[in-house]
């Protein structure tokens, strides 16, 4: 983000200060009296300005510039521009955001016009949107050009996501979030989005020596933020396996004679590791690394510079620090750059360094539970289920109380199941008193759903927990069993009256009983078909075929064959008729 042009050494005498505000492109009226002017432009911030004018008289009950100067309202494109004599150079530019007048108990009263750049537009709002085969840096274009911005800067990123959800979030803490994970900074200026890595390789633009226009200086090394080493871990759920990346590398230029890496090393601070429990990519891994490292760079040497009156100085330019002490001479990065003028005094405060902290830890960041509307319920919560029928509002809710919220009071909750549609799906619902795990829709404690429910001493399992983990199944409260076995590569299906069917492909064999003592085994032997009392085969419309290679018929007392139209007993070989009197006719 360096300019390459340098910046030369004052030359223009700065006894007389210069300003020029121009609102939608015309200059403001020369006989206001402005009081005092302020401007800000920072990474990672919206760049802003304040004005404030002398307005409003008492004895005539008006605020004559506030009620008819209608290039100060809201909505109004600004420009302001400051210099020396009749050199000025334009500082900022925005939009007037806000416009209010004010009074005093010394009975003065102002105007003050506030503005943004027009990237506040990416602040206003939170948005939810998925982005398919795009890169960061495609991804903040889109983001910025959707909400108007169209004038942009963006340096390429190299990681593509398959798949990449803006929730519920700003426009701004999302390009903001996406960015940092590069190891960029994001700066508006003068309605242009600007999204680099910080580049301090370049020459800088300008030398500040200590006792030389300097009116005030204060810098500090940040000890505890640096880091020798960064390394990211991540679950690759593919092989099944954590996943590091390599150790973090960047290329930064040091402040001042006492090198990163030594700091760490005297304070003992080790390897730093970031984790993650998703599966995240090799690449994506090895640019949070680095951008941590960034962070941990950047928060080394950090402080502000109070210069009288410069024009040309801007975030993402070097400056030469000389007579600061060896422990904080050299280039460093401006980080942030605020004008001021009151009283006809034009001063400029350079900050440079930047806080190693991530931007998530911003206030508002993240979306309030329940979305504000209500006191969010943080985490899952326990319930004992009252009641299974009778839904007010017939959407197959259950009734359960929250013994932790309220023991006394029950609500209405859905339940979560295996597979849920139109008139199909698994049907499971609790008995009542059973314990149940609850979440809560956008963290709000009006929309409980049961998630599960929960064993314990007090109601245990109907199986025993074993290491091995054959055993699987349902067991319903009457005793109605469906039991899955790995171990016997089973299933059994049991009623408690003993009706019953095992599939095992240990024993190579299906049986089905019944609580009549009938039985049907099917096995590597064949079909055996067993019962206490008859066995009784019917076909009330069709045919009964017995057929096999050998077919015998045993009666212990009487054995009968009958055929209401004709008989037949046929053999293509011997046929054997026995019997102690057999009759014919």
């Amino acid at each position: 983000m360096s300019d390459n042009n340098a910046i030369s050494t004052r030359t223009q005498p700065t006894d007389l200060v210069n300003f020029k505000i121009l609102t939608n492109g015309n200059a403001l009226n020369g006989e206001y009296g402005v009081v005092s002017i302020e401007t800000a432009k920072a990474f990672n911030k919206i760049a802003s300005a304040k004005i404030v004018i002398s307005d409003g008289d008492p004895a005539k009950q008006d605020f004559k510039i506030s009620s008819t100067d209608d290039s100060l309202t809201p909505g109004s494109e600004i420009e302001i521009q400051m210099g020396y004599h009749t050199q000025a150079k334009t500082i900022f530019k925005g939009v007037i955001v806000n416009h209010s007048i004010k009074s005093s108990k010394n009975k003065k009263s102002f105007l003050t016009i506030e503005a943004k750049d027009k990237a506040f537009l990416l602040s206003v709002g939170r948005n939810n949107q998925c982005f398919t085969e795009k890169s960061d840096a495609d991804i903040i274009q889109a983001v910025a050009q959707k909400a108007g911005i169209k004038d942009v800067d963006i340096a390429s990123t190299k990681v593509s996501f398959k798949e990449m959800v803006q929730y519920n979030s700003s426009n701004w803490d999302f390009i903001l979030s996406r960015a940092e994970m590069n190891g960029m900074l994001v700066l508006t200026d003068d309605n242009k989005l600007v999204v680099q890595k910080p580049d301090t390789s370049g020459e800088a633009q300008k030398e500040i020596a200590y006792g030389m226009d300097v009116i005030e200086f204060e810098s500090e090394i940040n000890g505890r933020s640096q880091l020798h080493e960064v390394k990211s871990y991540a679950w690759n759920y593919k092989d099944q396996k954590v996943v590091e990346s390599n150790e973090a590398s960047i290329q930064f230029k040091e402040t001042g004679n006492v090198k990163a890496n030594d700091i760490a090393d005297a304070l003992k601070i080790k390897e730093y590791k970031l984790v993650h429990a998703g599966s995240i990519g090799d690449e994506e891994l090895k640019e949070w690394s680095n951008a941590q490292l960034l962070k941990s760079r950047m928060a080394k040497v950090t402080g502000r510079i109070k210069l009288k009156g410069l024009n040309d100085l801007k975030p993402g330019q070097l400056v030469k620090l000389t007579g600061f002490s060896k422990r904080f001479n050299g280039n460093v990065l401006i980080t942030s750059i605020r004008h001021s003028y009151d009283k006809s005094i034009w001063e400029t405060e350079m900050h440079f360094g930047l806080s190693d902290e991530w931007f998530y830890k911003m206030p508002d960041v993240i979306e309030r539970p329940a979305s504000g509307m209500i006191p969010g319920v943080n985490g899952l919560q326990i319930g004992v289920v009252q009641q299974l029928e009778n839904d007010p509002d017939n959407q197959d809710k259950i009734k359960i109380k929250l013994p932790m919220v309220d023991g006394q009071e029950s609500i209405w909750a859905r339940v979560a199941t295996l597979d849920a549609g139109k008139e199909r799906g698994s049907f499971f619902r609790p008995e009542i008193g059973d314990e149940v795990l609850v979440g809560f829709v956008n963290d709000d404690p009006r929309y409980p759903i049961v998630l599960g429910m929960l064993n314990s001493a007090a109601k245990p399992a109907p199986l025993k927990a074993a290491d091995k983990n054959d055993e699987k199944g349902f067991i319903t409260r009457s005793k109605m069993k469906f039991i899955f076995n790995d171990d016997k590569k089973s299933i059994h299906i049991e009623t408690p009256a003993g009706n019953m069917i095992d599939i095992n492909d240990d024993k190579k064999e299906i049986v089905i009983a019944d609580q009549n003592r009938n039985k049907i085994t099917m096995s590597s032997s064949g079909i055996e078909i067993e019962s206490g009392k008859d066995i009784s085969l019917k076909a009330s419309s069709g045919n009964i075929q017995i057929q096999g290679i050998n077919v015998e018929s045993k009666a212990q007392a009487k054995f009968s064959g009958q055929g209401s139209a004709s008989a037949e007993l046929q053999s293509s070989g011997v046929t054997v008729v026995k019997g102690s009197i057999v009759n014919i006719n």
